[in-house]
């Protein structure tokens, strides 16, 4: 989806820059492309014909007075129908229409019934009202971008037509966000021009006197309270993802969530297919144990299975030249590439929804660092820890800090790939950048907020669901199933579960730590073997890199010439021993450089973003 509201929407290139994004945002959805018009808007739209596939469905959509261009699906969509069936008439059987009479009758508010992923522009041109708005955990992506002259306001579910519209400049912000952590955080992008708007983030937009008057509010939780049990819950969130579909695909990766989400599948007599990433080049076996247990799994279960091969390490250049296409942005999750093979096989076998397990490590408590700091949680709490920018001088003392997340360094630390004094000491940036970065960094911090009275457990959790799971993990799922007409859907990230989430006391969430609760739920988890030797849905990056030594060391020594990083390069004799070393750290930092360069090369080839 894509549009305008303001001065500009009258002009004369208005609609050729609309056809424009629409041609690239037709591979989010090749059904149909619409775009309409009104007082000071015009919108434009294409559509995965997910739901009432029928024409009348199309977008952008019109209910009385008001416009809708809608990305996303509500999941209880049919509950909230049937519930307003006494006293309104639907003329559609979609989700889009009831999107469009809530927002015209309730505004904003109204999405505390409404369950579900989603992106929307939505204007009523009695009230002048126009709102944008996405969903709580950031599964639907949403950018815009505000003219110099602050009369209109361009919006696009793709960042690249955005920046098209004007001068691009580099934003050395969101540049420090992707060496620090690996993506860049919202609202950044990589152009200072273009904006991302936030998770859980709505803009109230009005014209008055020829200028936008914005305003920014956070989206209530969902209203429903979850009842029965987890089983009951789960198997509820899986199913009302589907509903409607005779075969479905799932990305099984042969651990305990996607484990979950197939035998639900099987037990509700869902025809479906079951696909598992393999590395026939890796160097490690390692790296096949969960393909083989998925395998296993799927043919336990009844499940169709169909092996995708991952990328060899000789394609590597030209998977990372196509991954950086998609994501628009520097992302240095190998993952990424594998998933290129994954959802391209999915849609070859012509299915357009897939559901995966993504999320549950946040609601459910996977992650080791959880138990560590569950395990820690009396020190924590009583122990205020001082901290220094540089780790090598203070390693213990921040090594305990780290456990506490008041800090945004305390949080990122888990997650960082150069810290803020690598930053500076390593790939010698300014520090004034640097230090303007993380001002940035932590006032945004503070703004998410914590669960009242949270624990550090789950404020640790609670960060990594608005930061990672968000604007990393969601993205990059969403940016590549999408580049191949696929929607994938995660039910673990349903707005019920996390209600869920929400309520639990402290001492609840620690007693769930390490996915307890799911596994008392799913006993069938032990039967299956699923645990076993689990390593994760990974890639082999460190044979990936050493199999292309020559192309690594050639853009990381471009990155010797460009103003904006000065990275101390290391002599090729220490490079190769660094590749041959396994550490870890060291090749997803040589990574997160390679895939800059490549990145800086790509937009420099283009025009965009030129030396400074």
């Amino acid at each position: 989806m894509c549009g305008i509201v303001g001065a500009s929407s009258t002009h004369e290139n208005t609609e050729f820059w609309i056809k424009d994004a629409l041609v690239e945002l037709n591979k989010r959805g090749p059904d149909a492309t619409g775009f309409a018009r009104s007082n000071h808007i015009i919108f434009g739209a294409t559509r995965l014909a997910m739901v009432d596939p029928q024409v009348r469905s199309n977008q952008p959509f019109a209910r009385g007075q008001s416009l809708l261009v809608f990305n996303g699906e509500i999941y209880n969509f049919r509950i909230v129908k049937s519930r307003l069936s006494n006293r309104v008439k639907f003329v559609t059987d979609s989700d889009t229409e009831l999107l469009s009479y809530i927002l015209q009758e309730e505004g904003i508010e109204g999405l505390t019934r409404l369950n579900g992923m989603y992106s929307f522009a939505f204007y009523e041109e009695l009230s002048q009202q126009f709102f944008l708005a996405r969903d709580r955990l950031g599964k639907k992506p949403l950018y815009f971008r505000i003219s110099r002259e602050g009369d209109a306001l361009s919006f696009c579910s793709l960042q690249t037509p955005l920046r098209k519209i004007g001068k691009a400049e580099l934003n050395h912000v969101a540049l420090i966000s992707y060496l620090h952590l690996g993506f860049v955080v919202d609202p950044l992008t990589m152009s200072s021009e273009v904006q991302s708007l936030r998770p859980q983030e709505s803009l109230s937009i009005k014209r008055d006197l020829k200028q936008l008057s914005i305003s920014s509010n956070r989206i209530g939780e969902l209203r429903n309270t979850p009842e029965g049990s987890l089983r009951k819950l789960v198997t509820e969130c899986i199913m009302s993802r589907i509903h409607g579909d005779n075969s479905v695909s799932i990305s099984l990766s042969g651990g305990v969530d996607s484990t979950i989400i197939a035998i639900v599948l099987a037990e509700q007599g869902v025809d479906a297919t079951a696909f598992s990433v393999r590395w026939p080049d890796s160097d490690k076996d390692r790296y096949n144990y969960d393909f083989e247990t998925a395998r296993k799994t799927a043919g336990k279960l009844g499940l169709n299975f169909v092996a995708v091969k991952g990328p060899d390490s000789i394609e590597i250049p030209d998977f990372l030249e196509e991954y950086l296409e998609i994501m628009e942005e520097p992302n240095n999750n190998p993952t990424g590439l594998s998933m290129i093979s994954l959802f391209r096989e999915i849609a070859s076998h012509g299915f357009r929804l897939t559901l995966t397990g993504d999320g549950s490590d946040e609601i459910f408590g996977g992650y080791d660092r959880y138990r560590l700091i569950n395990r820690y949680k009396r020190l924590v709490n009583v122990i205020q820890f001082p901290r220094q920018d540089n780790p090598v001088k203070s390693s213990k003392l921040n090594g305990f800090s780290r456990l506490t997340a008041r800090t945004w360094s305390d949080w990122a630390s888990w997650h960082q790939v150069f810290s803020r004094y690598e930053l500076t000491d390593e790939l010698m940036l300014k520090r004034e950048h640097v230090d303007d970065a993380f001002q940035f960094f932590q006032g945004e911090f503070n703004e998410f907020g914590f669960p009242s009275g949270g624990s550090a457990l789950k404020r640790m959790m609670a960060l990594d669901k608005k930061i990672w799971l968000s604007m990393e993990s969601n993205r990059r799922l969403d940016r590549v199933s999408m580049s191949y007409s696929v929607e994938a859907r995660s039910p673990f990230q349903d707005d019920l579960l996390n209600v869920l989430w929400c309520d639990l006391s402290n001492r609840e969430i620690s007693q769930g730590i390490g996915k307890v609760d799911l596994l008392r739920a799913f006993p069938e988890i032990e039967k299956l073997e699923v645990l076993s030797k689990k390593t994760g849905f990974s890639s082999p990056l460190g044979h990936w890199l050493r199999a292309n030594s020559e192309w690594v060391l050639r853009h990381v020594n471009w990155l010797k010439r460009y103003e904006n990083i000065g990275p101390r390069i290391r002599s090729a004799p220490e490079m190769q021993a660094d590749l041959r070393s396994g550490d870890f750290r060291k090749l997803q930092k040589i990574w997160t450089l390679v895939v800059i360069s490549v990145w800086l090369q790509r937009m420099q080839a283009k025009e965009d973003f030129p030396n400074e």
